[in-house]
């Protein structure tokens, strides 16, 4: 069956929550991670020839990202096989939509039937007026965010908290960094910025078209457990933002030594707490592979391939540099040859959805300005 962990979250889509300058909204999104979009009651479920057909006859406000459909939950269904997650296979108009079922007879469901955008698997056991911790299912390390402010909102990693305000071992510490921000937008003000959150249990990723100058340049922020070179790597989980509540992002840039924002759990024998890193791609710009190497995907456009590959945690250590992971479900983009509308989507045994990361200014993402976006399977 289609996996189904990993979850993509868009500003477009009906029903989806608006960041804008003002406080809160940031937070409104960040609960899709835990809750999902809101339930909205199925009128038939038909399964015939192991495809299952939702209809909701108000509308189920659910669009496809090329070929790759959201990830939905059903619940309340009977036979109790079509209740859980399932990635869409098509929506054919505004109130239908299927997925591929296994083993299930032809039958009309019964049951008060509901059908809503799956949660990406994290909780929120804490929150506050304009304020909440998102914890993660992997390390289990802890996000907060003050979302109190216009224009930026404060975050900081920790590794355990006992209220919306106490946390133990920070990352980055105060010491480090006073405050660590995440851009909704250049100006103060309640227009709704585009936005995307890419996700699984264990990390998400936060693109915000946050100056409305550049409305195809997205500042790009993290949170969660990379995917560790060192198996016994116990303090697996990153965060980066701006250094600054006024720039926009910081995160898209890549860097050959340790960068602001950019913040590790702890060194990999766990002595050293709250370690800066920098982000590297994983071979360099055109066709020239690195030492780990060029992830290449071929597009049907008919122009050059796109060449992509993994961004490295790196950090120093005992004066050593040192590869700790990866980020996982985001590559660098060296080389793409398509240009347009946020949500190009290529395919080559990978589905990849691109985004502008801000390196360009312009409305029209080129190549030295996207990120690929892994739609499955980051783990």
């Amino acid at each position: 069956m289609p996996d189904t962990s990993v979850k993509i979250y868009q500003s477009t889509d009906t029903g989806m929550p608006s960041i804008t300058g003002l406080a809160g909204g940031i937070l409104s999104a960040l609960d899709l991670l835990v809750y999902g979009s809101s339930t909205l009651t199925v009128s038939t479920l038909v399964v015939y020839n192991d495809v299952a057909t939702v209809t909701v006859s108000a509308g189920h406000g659910l669009t496809m990202i090329g070929a790759i459909g959201p990830v939905v939950t059903i619940a309340g269904a009977t036979p109790a096989g079509l209740n859980g997650e399932w990635r869409l296979a098509s929506i054919p108009n505004s109130t239908t939509c299927t997925f591929a079922t296994s083993g299930i007879p032809n039958q009309t469901a019964t049951g008060t039937i509901t059908v809503k955008r799956a949660g990406a698997g994290w909780t929120k056991p804490y929150s506050g007026t304009n304020k909440a911790v998102y914890q993660n299912a992997g390390t289990g390390f802890c996000l907060r965010v003050d979302d109190s402010a216009t224009g930026a909102a404060k975050v900081r990693g920790y590794e355990s908290m006992t209220d919306v305000d106490t946390g133990v071992d920070p990352f980055p510490t105060v010491a480090q960094m006073a405050s660590l921000y995440w851009m909704k937008s250049t100006v103060a003000d309640g227009t709704a910025r585009p936005w995307w959150i890419a996700a699984d249990d264990k990390a998400f990723w936060l693109f915000v078209a946050n100056n409305p100058s550049y409305p195809s340049s997205y500042g790009v922020f993290y949170f969660g457990d990379y995917n560790r070179i060192y198996p016994v790597d116990a303090y697996a989980c990153a965060i980066f933002g701006s250094d600054s509540s006024a720039n926009s992002g910081q995160g898209y840039n890549e860097a050959t030594s340790v960068q602001a924002g950019h913040f590790i759990a702890r060194s990999q024998d766990g002595l050293s707490k709250s370690l800066q890193f920098f982000k590297t791609r994983g071979g360099y710009a055109g066709t020239q592979p690195g030492w780990m190497g060029s992830t290449v995907y071929s597009t049907t456009t008919g122009l050059a391939p796109t060449v992509a590959t993994p961004l490295l945690i790196v950090t120093t250590e005992n004066s050593n540099t040192m590869p700790r992971g990866i980020l996982p479900g985001v590559f660098s983009v060296h080389r793409h040859p398509l240009s347009g509308t946020q949500g190009d989507m290529i395919s080559d045994g990978n589905s990849l959805l691109m985004l502008g990361r801000g390196a360009n200014n312009n409305n029209s993402p080129s190549y030295t300005g996207l990120a690929a976006v892994k739609m499955d399977g980051w783990r």
